[in-house]
């Protein structure tokens, strides 16, 4: 979404080291999902007293976080010698698709960790069994984004190109080097210092000191988008952003299909002109 981005505001002058006509879409890319998270906070506020348990499950079925993994295909690779956890794991994250799930153990089982494996099954909840109301509906789907988010972690392709070029200043456990860039979204910046102790917490992402607070006081400051973002179709229409896939009509609660996008392209669009101009052109060492 980020990657080609223009840089509008290049009559700011910052200097020669700033002269670089090419953006580091990671940091955009990363800035820019912390603001739409700001705004999934904002926006379920907003929207928590219109059928909160409706609203909320549909949301846990397009996550798919009530996915059981088929009984069939886990028995299928526990007989190919894979542990059950493990096995559980590679089905839910490939939504039950067998072969995704056997190609994912064979290329990625010895870089996820026991801790990454307890870290998902932590965030998973029965939320079946959750009495969903106006008090808890904010903290329960920011609860299934946090789950959504480990489980794009584990899935997530590896760079090969900064694989190398890490391994090459000296990382030599590949495993620990794919498990860092998968952890950050191949950004091969903060997987490096994660590789030397740094663990690099994640702001909050309504933490109005954060580089994208300019980009939400702008949002809120908007009537119409105060508005747009009271509608849940909005909220499900942000989570589909941060959950990085296409907006599908598959999704029955979009009605008003037209005016969801035009929303959704209006923010990444405020987004784009109100970032600064160092935000891709810095603290860039891989190129």
């Amino acid at each position: 979404m980020t990657k080609n981005m223009i840089v509008r505001n290049k009559k700011k002058k910052r200097g020669l080291e700033h002269k670089s006509p090419h953006c580091n879409h990671f940091l955009v890319q990363r800035e820019l999902e912390n603001a739409i998270m700001a705004l999934i906070e904002i926006s379920t506020k907003l929207v928590c007293f219109q059928e909160p348990n409706f609203v909320f499950h549909e949301i846990v079925r397009k996550l798919g976080i009530n996915l059981t993994p088929d009984s069939l295909h886990l028995h299928k690779l526990l007989q190919m010698g894979y542990d059950i956890d493990i096995s559980s794991v590679a089905l839910t994250l490939m939504k039950n698709n067998l072969k995704e799930a056997v190609e994912w153990l064979a290329t990625e089982t010895p870089s996820v960790t026991p801790q990454d494996l307890l870290e998902l099954k932590n965030l998973k909840v029965n939320y079946e069994t959750v009495d969903i109301n106006a008090e808890n509906f904010t903290t329960l789907v920011m609860d299934c984004i946090k789950y959504m988010r480990k489980k794009q972690e584990l899935a997530g392709e590896v760079n090969e190109k900064y694989f190398k070029k890490i391994k090459e200043i000296g990382f030599t456990d590949e495993n620990q080097v794919r498990r860092a860039l998968r952890k950050f979204s191949n950004e091969p910046n903060r997987a490096c210092l994660f590789l030397l102790g740094d663990p690099l917490p994640e702001q909050s992402p309504v933490d109005m000191n954060c580089t994208c607070a300019v980009f939400v006081d702008k949002i809120l400051s908007d009537p119409e988008s105060i508005v747009a973002l009271s509608n849940k179709n909005v909220l499900i229409g942000l989570i589909d952003l941060v959950e990085s896939t296409d907006l599908s009509d598959s999704f029955p609660l979009w009605l008003e299909r037209s005016k969801v996008d035009a929303h959704l392209m209006k923010f990444v669009q405020t987004f784009e002109t109100e970032k600064h101009y160092t935000h891709g052109c810095r603290d860039a060492i891989f190129h």
